[in-house]
């Protein structure tokens, strides 16, 4: 049995990141085609943070950085990305 613990790459939604940035990492990083990634984009207004994959844990971990970094990069400061344990 595989006992690999499995994390969630979350967003969270803030008032300055602009949808396509959100889109952008969708796509990329996660390879959500448009139209799902309008969906998830949707969720993540409503609810305030949406989980966008669930990967082993030092895989989510890496995601969350990398999603931070190019938040950072493009001067999305209020950005916020995490992994964290799927239950």
């Amino acid at each position: 049995m595989d006992n690999t613990e499995m994390y969630k790459v979350v967003m969270f939604n803030d008032d300055t990141t602009p949808t396509g940035f959100f889109m952008e990492m969708l796509n990329v990083f996660f390879q959500q085609p448009h139209e799902k990634a309008n969906e998830t984009i949707s969720d993540l207004r409503k609810d305030g943070r949406v989980a966008v994959g669930l990967y082993p844990k030092e895989k989510a971990e890496r995601l969350a950085v990398i999603l931070m970094k190019c938040a950072e990069t493009e001067g999305y400061k209020d950005f916020k990305a995490v992994a964290e344990k799927a239950i």
